[in-house]
């Protein structure tokens, strides 16, 4: 679109106030900055085909000159794509902060393992192609694309090794290194078998080592400690040896098993500190503890939960900045929508 050669007889009295010679019609708007409220309106200004005047008002006539029809069409489209990127991003924003308040929540809780949440832009809308070739032969070496937003891709576990917490209970149990504990569920929840980093264990009625929480899931393969042991002993390969009366040498009981993935981060959370194998994170691969790269068992000591408090807080700030400036993104988006609104006035 060409320039535009006319001028409202306010724009007009503009250029006579500051000295100017006044060509009326006949000279094009400059192109300056635009204040404020502007500022959305004059990135799109390549949009318009129209170089943007040095006031408000000389925007205001320049729009309705060339869009008498469609001027406040055309600032509605611009703000609302505003307003749609800021929405997204609260609501990105949103979820990333339910995801650190969880972990915070869970800082004190044995095995847990921290999440993040991972962010990836949405469409662009492609108003210029880069590498189009003008009149000349010569290439636009750069394109014009406006992005559509944001929004949560996923969230990651950390596996990471937790502080390990020296509790002098025989029956706390922590894995140094990689591995899971396999327990046993209802069917219906992982084909029956959960796996959790959490090894505080009790005894239940029938001599079975359980997992010490309010469901009390048995170990896989069955643990049974005798009703007359008076000690408990669980070496760093899983044996576990009970000291019963009359005999000099304490006797294997039964043998902790771990289990490793090739992808533990697919692994699906689902409370009590148990995790349950998705095609994600590939089948469990069974074993004793200290062979095959699985890690070793330490008794009398539990895995700390593996959130950092600090990086965490960090985090919290971080987005409830951002969540700030989109806000006000969307006040500002409001604030031109208005604009436009009062063009015709």
């Amino acid at each position: 679109m060409p320039h535009l050669r006319k001028r409202c007889a306010t724009c007009a009295g503009v250029g006579k106030a500051q000295g100017q010679s006044n060509p009326a019609a006949s000279a094009p708007i400059p192109a300056p900055a635009i204040p404020n409220v502007f500022s959305f309106i004059f990135s799109l200004s390549s949009f318009l085909g129209v170089p943007l005047g040095p006031s408000p008002h000389t925007l205001a006539c320049t729009i309705k000159l060339s869009f008498p029809r469609h001027a406040n069409c055309v600032g509605t489209v611009m703000a609302t794509i505003a307003l749609h990127s800021a929405a997204s991003g609260l609501s990105a924003l949103n979820t990333s902060m339910d995801v650190i308040a969880n972990n915070l929540a869970n800082v004190n809780t044995p095995g847990f393992k921290a999440s993040r949440a991972n962010f990836q832009d949405l469409l662009y809308a492609n108003r210029a192609q880069p590498g189009v070739e003008n009149a000349n032969g010569d290439q636009r070496p750069i394109g014009l694309q406006v992005g559509l937003g944001v929004r949560v891709s996923g969230t990651q576990l950390s596996f990471s090794q937790g502080a390990l917490i020296n509790t002098t209970r025989p029956l706390d149990v922590a894995i140094e290194g990689n591995g899971f504990f396999k327990v046993s569920v209802q069917p219906t929840l992982g084909n029956g078998t959960a796996y959790t980093r959490a090894g505080s264990f009790a005894v239940n009625s029938q001599g079975q080592l359980v997992m010490a929480n309010d469901q009390g899931r048995r170990l896989d393969p069955p643990v049974t400690i005798p009703d007359n042991a008076t000690a408990v002993t669980i070496d760093a390969t899983g044996r576990v040896l009970a000291q019963i009366p009359g005999n000099v040498e304490p006797q294997e009981v039964g043998q902790i098993e771990l289990a490793t993935f090739i992808n533990p981060a697919g692994l699906s959370a689902v409370g009590e500190n148990l995790f349950v194998e998705t095609g994600a994170s590939g089948n469990a691969i069974s074993g004793n503890p200290a062979s095959d790269q699985r890690g070793q068992l330490k008794q009398g000591v539990l895995e700390n939960s593996n959130v950092d408090p600090t990086e965490e807080l960090i985090n919290l700030i971080k987005t409830q900045r951002a969540f700030e400036m989109n806000s006000q993104t969307i006040r500002a988006a409001d604030e031109n929508l208005k604009t436009v609104a009062n063009l015709r006035r």
